[in-house]
């Protein structure tokens, strides 16, 4: 899972490399194309990310089966 992460997050930062020159030499449709590629690749590097790490239980504060004395 760390590769995807890595993987996507290169190719975010591609997409916002090329977001620039694309705009000025072909048009801004395209500028917008990498922009939108650049927050997919975003949204999935975060995705793998929150998929890979465990998850901890949070204790409730409203439970009071925690802390009740015996």
């Amino acid at each position: 899972m760390k590769v995807l992460r890595i993987v996507f997050c290169i190719l975010s930062c591609l997409c916002v490399l090329a977001c620039v020159p694309a705009g000025i030499w072909l048009d801004w449709t395209w500028a917008l194309v990498f922009v939108l590629g650049a927050v997919c690749f975003a949204a999935g590097m975060v995705y793998f990310k929150k998929k890979s790490e465990p998850k901890e239980k949070k204790r409730d504060f409203m439970d009071d089966d925690n802390d009740r004395p015996d």
